[in-house]
């Protein structure tokens, strides 16, 4: 199964991240992420969005990852 790097590298692609538009809390972002064959847990996500920057850029590529990776942070409160 895939990690959490992997998952945020594939929301670059519009039609997957939409599949997470649903999600009210990190907890619905993870358990679409399993379903989509991406194991990760709740406090491996939380600990990822402490990534700076820099860092993110280097995991997802910048771009539309990046604005999706402060979309879930803004949705699901962190």
């Amino acid at each position: 199964m895939a990690k959490m790097n992997e998952l945020m590298e594939k929301m670059r692609d519009e039609a997957f991240a939409k599949k997470f538009e649903g999600c009210k809390s990190v907890e619905d972002f993870v358990e679409v992420a399993k379903k989509e064959g991406y194991d990760i847990t709740v406090d491996e996500f939380k600990s990822d969005l402490e990534l700076s920057d820099e860092d993110l850029a280097k995991v997802a590529g910048g771009g539309f990852a990046k604005i999706m990776w402060e979309a879930i942070k803004d949705l699901c409160g962190l």
